[in-house]
């Protein structure tokens, strides 16, 4: 039987350590909220599948319809109701949230000029890479109701807590968070009641469950056609709203 010398055996320990040292930095961002991952939580809240932007932005516009217009509306009262949002049947992302909706018709010398608009929502998200049990709390106002020419003007933010379970790379992790949007100058096309343009900035802090936290800021530009472009940490990312 051969018998290892003490520098052989401390060399053999020391190669099993640097390979455990490797895979561990392989599988590194388990212990971290990864930038893909940042990235999912944003784009997620920006389409409407997950009651995220796109929505809302429709919701707002929708106010100025046939069904609730400024013609129905008193200037200054305050409208509440209360609505349910589901995902479509045979949907990819599956979604719903219980909003308590307001809004009220902002006028100048007794002309509409506005909508403001403010709701609390609870609900649940479900995307082949991310599970989300949250609480939005948005702002917004809604501005060119007067005129026929030209977009909506939409200004808004929405601040969404909740818990997270990320399901990325294989691997499953999770987190409570906080994602801040601010939007700013949204050109809504009023027809068709979608995102023409416009710039938004995010903040998204957490704490991973095993106590770890973290935190990402960037931008949002809209391009038209559920074009965007995201910015986190100076990297870019073209994705579909």
């Amino acid at each position: 039987m051969k018998t290892l010398k003490p520098t052989q055996l401390f060399l053999g320990l020391l190669v099993t350590i640097c390979i455990s040292c490797d895979r561990e930095r392989g599988f590194g961002d388990a212990a971290e909220v990864t930038e893909e991952e940042a990235l999912e939580m944003v784009q997620t809240s920006l389409v409407s599948e997950a009651y995220g932007m796109n929505i809302q932005a429709d919701d707002a516009s929708a106010l100025d319809s046939n069904e609730s217009s400024k013609s129905v509306v008193d200037c200054g009262v305050i409208n509440a109701r209360t609505m349910e949002r589901n995902s479509l049947p045979n949907a990819t992302v599956k979604f719903t949230h219980d909003i308590d909706y307001r809004f009220s018709l902002v006028c100048e010398n007794d002309v509409p000029k506005a909508y403001a608009i403010d709701f609390i929502g609870n609900g649940t998200y479900n995307s082949p890479r991310m599970e989300s049990d949250d609480t939005i709390t948005y702002n917004a106002v809604l501005a060119n109701i007067a005129s026929s020419e030209g977009p909506y003007i939409y200004n808004s933010s929405f601040i969404r807590e909740g818990t997270q379970t990320t399901k990325i790379a294989g691997r499953t992790k999770n987190f409570d968070s906080t994602l801040s949007i601010e939007n700013s100058n949204i050109a809504v096309d009023k027809n068709s009641r979608v995102i023409l343009e416009g710039s938004s900035t995010f903040s998204l802090t957490g704490t991973l469950s095993t106590g770890e936290p973290f935190s990402y800021k960037g931008t949002v530009s809209f391009k038209g056609n559920g074009e965007a472009t995201i910015v986190i940490n100076g990297n870019t990312y073209n994705v579909q709203i």
